[in-house]
Order: C-alpha cells, then structure tokens, then sequence
C-alpha cells in the first residue's frame, strides 16, 4: 500500500478530472471513509469555516485513493 501524499492526490485529481481537490477536502474525504489521519494540533479559535465535501468531489478524490492503493475497492 502506498500512502500517497495530499499533493499526490491533487495532481491524480485535477489531471483525472480537471478539478482542484484541497486540502480540507481531502482530509473530509479520508475521514468519510475511515482512513486515519495524525493528530493536528493546530486547532484555531473554532471560529474557522469549514466548507461541505459535494458528492462529486468525493468521488474523485475516492478514486484518487483506490488509485494509490488507500482504499479496498467495495
């Protein structure tokens, strides 16, 4: 299994789709299907707005994951 890095994954996905992943959405993603991720200790004021993960993007950035072996094919 390679764990691929975040911009591994946004390259995978604006050269498949044409459409930019960051990383908030790929983090989103990781915890939609249950991939852990490190403890972040750079917590703000909790005052920090946090945009939704649309269906498609998801699904890209889950095909990003089945690429580099992050994720079982269902």
């Amino acid at each position: 299994m390679h764990k691929a890095t975040y911009p591994e994954i946004k390259d995978y996905v604006i050269q498949k789709y044409v459409v930019q992943a960051s990383n908030l959405n790929i983090a989103q993603a990781k915890a939609k299907v249950g991939i852990s991720e490190k403890e972040s200790y750079n917590w703000g004021a909790g005052r920090h707005k946090q945009t939704g993960l649309t269906k498609e993007k998801a699904g890209y950035i889950e095909d990003a994951f089945l690429n580099f072996g992050m994720l079982k094919v269902r």
